[in-house]
């Protein structure tokens, strides 16, 4: 049987007996915090004394309902304040930015302090109901206090919206950095506890010495535990200024599959500790190495005291582990590591330093978690009335027969609770499996296959939501296999290679249509990684192939070509030429319209550009001389043929990514007959493509007399019998220019 790991790595300090003393610095932050807060408080209080006061004057003029009016709306932009105040920790930007309204609260509150004098003057004039003499401030007194109080107004607003742009910029670094959230995973995780389980754990003195190995037992519940230490820790230090981060390796999570996504992770964590990182990363293009974004992460980790940091389910994590631990463990001294893992030899080889003990579940939890079941599922509870016996044999026999394992004792209760009466009930616990593997078993036993093929088909996002990342990663993994290397094994014919390595097709056709459906973030590393030197693999199952050999298969051309979006981002924050990389041009030939919209939108792609691409035409025998002449034989192309991004999508039929190309205000290749190449309408008539052929007619300007090989496309209709599309050159009015061209011919 498996195990399972926890380790503490360099020690958990700050559970050792001793609290952690934070800087003079931190302190004194904090301690600004709390005053800055009761200031605020204060000015919030002192505006609703005058309100009221300004509330209760009878027969008030103008100025007073006007002082009152916007008195109110200042208690609201106060509040505001307080609110996003008493959410910033020690080190926050925002603490230096409402630094700026230091002297305007001082001013509001000689302003308020005054005001609440002049309303005073009479005795006692807010209890009785007097004349308007008792408004005692002049009128030109109070609209110069007005001014004041609305301009004061409008630079807190001013300091709200620097707020709010700081907050849209670091939003845009966080999720830049990596769209998954392993905050929001850690909750999830955290709320699958039941009860108060887990505190065993934490009161363990093993979980309060550093530098140890744990092993956990198969199935109890390690995930769960290393979520709530992580909660633990970051209650403990909550006014502290001590980040806790964590990573959850699990294979469904796509945010953990390499090195430097996790890095990059823990910088979205700290990012959203509000500590000013944003500000470093905005010239986000010089950060594209593991290298540099350690080094990013490191500097930043060195304000902290501490720092802790929990990483669960290293075993499961599929990129290279020795390079994670290595960088982990070089991020200082001050950070404190704890990886939960499955045992193995090679996780003990990575950890070889460290003591190790063996942890299982304790059976206290496992009776908390059967006393929770046998309370709220409803069909126990009815099979159970009045059977204190049968419930006292059930927490006996799971308690016993989980042997410590949580998730076992789990699945046992799920059983009993689908059993219909008490009689099945008693059944059903007295043949209870002994393992997990026998548990799984007797849950298959009862499946409908088809129906839960159909479920977990409509279900797939929910439940899998890692699977394309996962699916992904496993092609380029097969794919990446040395003995794919072999100068013997790609020559061979296709059926034997599949014969041979089965994977190998479906990885190399697919592994760009799981791509696409990948989250941002999750596996663009994965592919540029692999790309450099497995680009022949992955096309070796390409029918047919699109360009010639001597043009390289960039990852530019791989992200045009199969309209993996996130990658083509990935590959512009680092700098790449598109308009070098004639990515239009591919995208359009390979029908990927989203990627055509994107490229579009940018200022650094020409929509006229003609590219180097071979394409196919099938001219009869009797035009082989003049395809000869161009470099023609037995209708193949011997050799690429210039062509534009309409070219390519018209030569395919691809409708709407010829109509969003004509409708692009820098088109201006519609009748471009480009070197050796046809016209976008030549292509449309080949192919037989009527869409396309309509809507390339229905453009003012187009030249229906461009010939190429000696043909005009209504010649080239009629030779090729394209009835349809000669029905459409006559409708349009060309069909008389068409004949004497053909007659001449």
């Amino acid at each position: 049987m498996q195990n399972y790991s926890f380790r503490l790595i360099r020690g958990v300090a700050v559970l050792k007996g001793g609290k952690i003393q934070d800087s003079l610095q931190l302190e004194t932050q904090t301690a600004n915090t709390m005053v800055e807060i009761a200031s605020i408080t204060a000015l919030i209080q002192k505006c609703r004394t005058v309100v009221k006061y300004l509330k209760d004057v009878q027969e008030a003029p103008n100025e007073c309902n006007e002082l009152r009016r916007e008195l109110r709306h200042m208690e609201i932009h106060l509040s505001t304040i307080k609110i996003i105040t008493s959410l910033s920790a020690a080190g926050d930007p925002w603490l230096m930015i409402l630094q700026q309204l230091n002297d305007p609260f001082r001013e509001l509150t000689g302003l308020l302090v005054g005001i609440e004098k002049g309303l005073k003057a009479t005795t006692s004039w807010w209890k009785k109901a007097g004349p308007r003499s008792q408004w005692t401030i002049s009128e030109q007194s109070a609209k110069k206090d007005l001014m004041k109080i609305e301009d004061i107004g409008s630079l807190i607003m001013h300091v709200v919206e620097q707020h709010e742009c700081l907050y849209k910029k670091a939003k845009e670094v966080a999720d830049w950095l990596t769209p998954v959230d392993h905050s929001a995973i850690q909750r999830d995780k955290l709320e699958q506890r039941v009860g108060d389980t887990g505190w065993w754990f934490l009161s363990r003195r093993c979980f309060r010495v550093g530098w140890k190995l744990m092993n956990f037992q198969a199935g109890t519940g390690k995930t769960i535990l290393a979520s709530i230490a992580i909660d633990y820790l970051r209650r403990r230090f909550a006014k502290e200024n001590i980040p806790v981060l964590c990573v959850f390796g699990d294979w469904q999570n796509a945010g953990a599959r390499t090195a430097l996504s996790i890095i990059r992770s823990l910088l979205k964590q700290l990012l959203n500790a509000k500590n000013g990182l944003s500000s470093s990363l905005e010239n986000r293009i010089q950060y594209q190495t593991l290298n540099e974004f350690t080094e990013l992460l490191r500097t930043h980790l060195k304000r902290y005291h501490h720092a802790y940091i929990v990483f669960d389910a290293l075993d499961e994590f599929p990129g290279d582990r020795k390079e994670l631990v290595s960088v982990l463990k070089s991020l200082g001294d001050s950070v404190h590591l704890m990886v939960t893992s499955r045992s193995n030899a090679r996780m003990e080889r990575l950890f070889q330093d460290d003591e190790e003990l063996r942890i299982r579940a304790d059976d206290d939890d496992i009776r908390k978690l059967i006393l929770n079941k046998l309370n709220h599922e409803e069909s126990l509870c009815v099979s159970l009335t009045d059977r204190g016996d049968l419930r006292q044999s059930i927490l006996t026999r799971i308690v016993e027969g989980a042997n410590g394992m949580f998730f076992l004792a789990d699945m046992h209760m799920t059983l009993l609770a689908q059993t219909k009466d008490r009689d099945e009930l008693i059944e059903a616990l007295n043949k209870l499996p002994d393992t997990i593997e026998g548990t799984y078993e007797h849950f298959l036993e009862r499946v409908d296959y088809s129906t839960a093929r159909e479920y977990l088909i409509s279900q797939k996002d929910r439940l899998f939501p890692g699977v394309q990342e996962h699916i992904t990663c496993t092609c380029l993994t097969y794919m990446s296999f040395d003995v794919f290397h072999s100068p013997n094994v790609l020559p061979l014919p296709k059926p034997e290679i599949s014969a041979k390595y089965p994977f190998l097709n479906y990885a190399s056709s697919n592994w760009a249509i799981h791509a696409r459906k990948c989250a941002r973030g999750s596996v663009e590393e994965d592919i540029l990684a692999f790309l450099p030197t497995q680009a022949r693999i992955a096309l070796s199952f390409e029918q047919p192939p699109d360009l010639e050999p001597e043009v390289p298969r960039t990852p530019a051309w791989f992200a045009a070509k199969y309209g993996l979006l996130n990658l083509l981002e990935a590959l512009v924050e680092r700098g790449v030429d598109l308009q070098r990389e004639n990515v239009l041009c591919i995208a359009a030939h390979g029908g990927q319209l989203d990627t055509v919209k994107l490229l579009l939108s940018r200022d650094d792609v020409d929509v006229n550009q003609a590219s180097k691409i071979t394409y196919l035409y099938d001219y009869s025998i009797d035009r082989n001389d003049g395809a000869n002449r161009l470099g023609f034989e037995d209708g193949r192309a011997s050799r690429p043929t210039f062509c534009t991004p309409l070219i390519a999508a018209a030569s395919n039929g691809y409708e709407e990514i010829v109509r969003v190309l004509l409708e692009s205000e820098d088109m201006k290749s519609m009748n471009l007959l480009p070197p050796s190449g046809p016209t976008a309408l030549s292509v449309a008539v080949f192919g037989n493509h009527t869409g396309v052929v309509k809507l390339l007619l229905s453009q003012p300007g187009i030249d229906t007399s461009i010939r190429f090989l000696d043909e005009t496309p209504l010649m080239l209709s009629k030779r090729k019998c394209r009835d349809n599309i000669v029905k459409i050159f006559i409708d349009r009015g060309n069909g008389d220019d068409g004949l004497r061209c053909s007659t001449s011919d």
